[in-house]
């Protein structure tokens, strides 16, 4: 009877230790668990995954209290948000060009609540947000997150993570790609807008007797849509470049901590 109760916590264990990290890439991943995502799905996914790779992990020993049990949660708590961070920077960088690229269109002031951010957001940031994570279905980004937490189990065991400077490293580099993202997109539409108030002021010296305001917040408008329709393709590159780079961050982040 002993022995089956102690198969039992081991396993129940393990499955605690698993969920742990798959809920928690989840959790930061923003297309699988944003906060637009009901709760249950997110719930129900994460249990989902976290049963699937059960079989894949190697068996841990039962902890012998709560708090070593509590310890190896927030290990793996950790060890996820790592792997969920880097897709959650890529969205992050296209939402901050969309931001940028909406304060310049006069659209500032027409904010509005966003759901999957819980701020303010400006509607073309809403925009891209959604293009970029329709694109990074189509190129099959969630199940390379998906193949990277499989893989994790295998290079970092339950409860084993050594945490050291590498995975700094790491969040570093991704925090300095997010305005990079950001002003790499934004550039044309900033530029076309530059030029655009640059005409406008010309004109203005020129025509003192025009009234510029009248003309000048349609024409920006006008101007900022066109030129964030020629951008789009830009942002379909950088996604597809996002993608094909999350494979060496995930490698980095693992190899940092086993």
């Amino acid at each position: 009877m002993s022995a089956a109760l102690s198969i039992d916590l081991g396993l129940a264990a393990r499955f605690a230790l698993v969920l742990a990290r798959v809920a928690a890439v989840i959790g930061l991943t923003p297309v699988l668990g944003g906060s637009v995502v009901p709760r249950p799905v997110k719930v129900g996914l994460a249990v989902a995954i976290a049963g699937l790779l059960l079989p894949r992990v190697a068996a841990v020993a039962a902890p012998t209290s709560l708090t070593a049990l509590a310890l190896g949660v927030a290990g793996e708590i950790v060890i996820g948000a790592l792997i969920g961070f880097v897709v959650a920077a890529l969205f992050a960088g296209i939402q901050l060009a969309g931001q940028t690229i909406a304060a310049q269109m006069g659209f500032a002031a027409a904010s509005q609540f966003d759901p999957m951010t819980h701020a303010n957001s400006m509607v073309v940031g809403q925009f891209q947000f959604i293009l970029a994570g329709l694109i990074f279905f189509a190129l099959g980004g969630h199940l390379r997150v998906i193949e990277a937490l499989a893989l994790s189990f295998g290079r970092v065991g339950l409860a084993g993570a050594h945490f050291g400077g590498g995975a700094m490293e790491v969040i570093y580099e991704l925090t300095s790609a997010v305005f990079v993202a950001g002003l790499s997109i934004a550039a044309p539409v900033i530029a076309a807008m530059l030029l655009t108030q640059l005409g406008l002021g010309i004109l203005a010296r020129t025509l003192p007797q025009m009234n510029v305001f009248l003309v000048a917040f349609p024409l920006q408008i006008a101007i900022g849509l066109v030129s964030l329709g020629l951008t789009l393709p830009l942002l379909a590159w950088w996604m597809e470049r996002g993608v094909d780079g999350m494979g060496g961050h995930f490698t980095h982040i693992l190899t940092s901590l086993s």
